[in-house]
C-alpha cells in the first residue's frame, strides 16, 4: 500500500510537491479523493424508479408519522413539516440508490429494516 502511496503522491502535480506540503499531506489528499471516488460510485440512477407512477411523497410521510415515528418530541404538524422538507430535498436525487455498510448492532439493523423503508418511502432514494 505504501508503494501506491509513494507512486501516487509522485505523480501528483507533475512530480513537484506544492511548496509546504509533506508527502503525508499529499496522501491524505489522495486518499481523500479515492474515498469519495468510491462513495459517488455507489450512487446511481434506477431505471425502474424512472418508470414507476407519480408517488404520493406527503401521504407515505403522513403514514409512517403515523404509525412508526410516534411517541415523539415533535407535533404531528412539527413531523410533517420536517418530513416535508426531506421529500422537497431528495427530489433531484429521485430514484438514485445509496450503499450503506454499517456493524450489526441493534440499532443498525433497526436502521436497515425499517427506516431505510421510511426514507425511500419519503423520498424515492434506496438505501441498501
Amino acid at each position: 500500500m505504501e508503494q501506491i502511496g509513494n507512486r501516487l503522491s509522485e505523480s501528483y502535480n507533475g512530480g513537484h510537491r506544492p511548496q509546504g506540503a509533506t508527502q503525508g499531506a499529499i496522501r491524505n489528499r489522495v486518499g481523500a479523493a479515492l474515498l469519495c471516488a468510491v462513495v459517488l460510485s455507489g450512487c446511481g440512477e434506477s431505471a425502474q424508479q424512472a418508470n414507476q407512477p407519480e408517488v404520493d411523497y406527503q401521504a407515505n410521510a403522513a403514514r409512517w408519522i403515523a404509525d412508526e415515528f410516534q411517541p415523539s418530541t415533535l407535533s404531528q404538524a412539527e413531523a410533517a413539516a420536517e418530513m416535508a422538507w426531506f421529500s422537497q430535498a431528495a427530489e433531484p436525487f429521485r430514484g438514485m440508490s445509496i450503499n450503506v455498510v454499517s456493524e450489526t448492532l441493534t440499532t443498525h439493523e433497526y436502521e436497515a429494516e425499517t427506516l431505510t423503508r421510511a426514507f425511500f418511502d419519503i423520498t424515492g432514494i434506496r438505501v441498501t
